[in-house]
């Protein structure tokens, strides 16, 4: 019997847009917090939804709670591409003000709040039939990719071997020994077996 079809799209609903951000990033905001006590900002290229590790710092006046930037040098920076944002809340406040966002989300197309160290709320903008639709989005920080040559650690590091052990009380054992159905391990620390592991 045949099974009859359904209607499906096979697309699944996201709730929030996911922005792949350098872990280089956040350490950069930590390092810049640690300097900086007020409002900051820095701005980031990406492109569709991933960001680079490329950032610059625009010109700015701050306080505790503003970040007003040199429009003019503003509009050479996006001319290069820089069209993210990302800017830190000294008084532990997690998720974007209003004054945010009329003067800073508006005006990019990514926007990420950087607060207590940590990457704490984001949004993205998507311009649709000339309107500027903001949706909610959420930080997955990229580590790089660390390539080793596996042929050159198992040709230059070998772990050593004893031929012998030295018994607590005095005296030598073959490592082969069998005691009770253990037996003596290359690899297991020397000490641990003097002290903690072997009772003579």
């Amino acid at each position: 019997m045949e099974t009859a079809e359904e209607f499906t799209t096979g697309w699944k609903p996201v709730k929030k847009i996911p922005i792949k951000v350098p872990i280089e990033t956040l350490l950069v905001c930590r390092e810049i917090s640690k300097e900086i006590k007020t409002e900051f900002a820095i701005l980031l290229k990406c492109k569709d939804f991933n960001c680079s590790s490329d950032y610059v710092i625009p010109e700015q006046q701050v306080t505790y709670s503003s970040v007003d930037f040199d429009n003019v040098k503003l509009l050479e920076y996006r001319k290069q591409g820089y069209n993210a944002v990302i800017h830190y809340h000294p008084m532990d406040l997690k998720k974007f003000s209003g004054t945010d966002d009329e003067y800073i989300n508006s005006h990019f197309d990514i926007s990420i709040l950087f607060c207590g160290g940590e990457f704490t709320d984001a949004i993205v903008n998507l311009d649709i039939n000339n309107m500027r639709v903001q949706l909610e989005a959420e930080i997955e920080l990229v580590t790089p990719n660390i390539n080793i040559d596996k042929q050159e650690l198992e040709t230059k590091i070998k772990p050593k071997t004893y031929n012998t052990i030295t018994k607590l009380g005095g005296g030598l054992i073959d490592k082969e020994t069998v005691i009770g159905k253990e037996t003596v391990d290359d690899t297991f620390p020397y000490d641990v077996y003097r002290l903690d592991r072997w009772r003579w």
